[in-house]
């Protein structure tokens, strides 16, 4: 009876041993994949460096190096500006304007401006009048070369009559083109004038004629 069971105690064993290799080996957890390596152009792009753009400004001594040694040296000339003629025709005046008319009619005299070779009238102007925080308007007309002065000191054409506005002269001569024409020389008399009658009383009798 034992030799008869023998076939079967052997086949038996040898299903146990499948199954427990089997249950082995389905137990064994599966190695984790390797990402791969991220392409070239996955990889992220570094910043370009920011460009830089602007100005500088500062104080201090200035660079002796960058001046030109052919600088010409600051001469002086002589410049007022007057309303006199406003204070013979009070009725004519804006009546919002009258507090801006001086007692003398002077409203800003240097007889000892400075300026350098090359400069014009109105160079010369506008620094001393910016100098003297006095309030002036002109209008360039660079096509023409010319430079038209509509008010100083709030006192503007028109304010005083039909007729009335600013016309300057040098040296007693009045100047027939504008004041960024005419360029100063040294020791020049500046003058700039309120007319009320178109220059005629101030002297210009060619333009009111």
């Amino acid at each position: 009876m034992r030799t008869r069971n023998l076939p079967s105690l052997l086949l038996c064993l040898a299903l146990s041993a499948l199954l427990l290799l089997t249950g082995c080996i389905a137990s064994v957890p599966d190695a984790p994949s390797v990402p791969d390596a991220p392409a070239a152009s996955d990889a992220p792009a570094t910043s370009a460096a920011p460009s830089v753009s602007g100005t500088v400004s500062g104080t201090g001594a200035p660079d002796t190096a960058a001046v030109p040694s052919g600088t010409a040296a600051a001469t002086v000339c002589s410049l007022s500006v007057r309303c006199d003629t406003i204070l013979d025709n009070m009725d004519k005046l804006d009546p919002d304007k009258t507090e801006l008319v001086p007692e003398d009619g002077l409203l800003y005299e240097n007889a000892s401006a400075a300026f350098t070779e090359g400069e014009s009238v109105l160079d010369v102007l506008v620094r001393e009048l910016k100098s003297a925080k006095i309030h002036f308007e002109y209008v360039a007309t660079p096509a023409y070369g010319t430079t038209y002065i509509e008010g100083i000191g709030n006192l503007y054409e028109f304010d005083c009559g039909e007729l009335s506005g600013w016309t300057y002269r040098v040296n007693g001569e009045f100047i027939s083109r504008g004041c960024s024409e005419c360029l100063v020389q040294p020791g020049d008399t500046i003058e700039f004038l309120y007319t009320c009658d178109l220059g005629a009383d101030v002297g210009d009798v060619y333009v009111g004629e």
